[in-house]
């Protein structure tokens, strides 16, 4: 299967250390396949909108701040310690594109410099408040529009977004 090839891959070519941004559980033998772990790249303010597409969560809910994570992956779904988290201002005008637009940013800012310090053991990581933890809807159930009890804006952002990430 996949999962035995990937496992199989990661062991024999001695890798260091997994990058991911994925959207459903990876399996314990390829989290842990590595030296050094396997780490996630997480678009909200972890515990906060804990599973997928925290970014609409963050619009939906009229929130003010969200937050870029990197978190070192365990086997329960974004419960994992905190290894960096970049908080930024969600503007009235922000949509899924300018939020979208601001989490790269903050990627292509900070990712290669704090996969350095995890490596290095220079960072000091973080467990996760779990009394603020919340999570998002499933994927294919936040996919569904209703019309009666949702506002135009986010249909709009939920029907771009959708666009945007497929």
């Amino acid at each position: 299967s996949d999962k035995h090839l990937t496992t199989k891959y990661l062991i024999e070519n001695n890798v260091d250390i997994l990058v991911t941004s994925i959207w459903e559980m990876l399996p314990h033998e390829i989290i842990n396949a590595t030296k050094n772990g396997t780490i996630n790249i997480h678009p909200s303010k972890l515990p906060q909108y804990r599973g997928s597409l925290p970014t609409l969560w963050s619009l939906k809910n009229s929130d003010k701040i969200s937050a870029v994570t990197y978190i070192i992956l365990n086997e329960k779904m974004d419960t994992g310690d905190i290894l960096y988290q970049k908080s930024f201002i969600i503007d009235k005008n922000d949509d899924y594109f300018s939020i979208e637009s601001k989490i790269h940013k903050i990627i292509n800012d900070s990712l290669l410099e704090k996969i350095k310090e995890y490596e290095e053991k220079t960072t000091i990581i973080l467990k996760q408040n779990q009394s603020l933890s919340s999570k998002t809807a499933k994927y294919e159930d936040y996919k569904l529009i209703d019309l009666r009890n949702e506002i135009s804006k986010d249909i709009f952002n939920k029907v771009n977004l959708y666009n945007y990430l497929d």
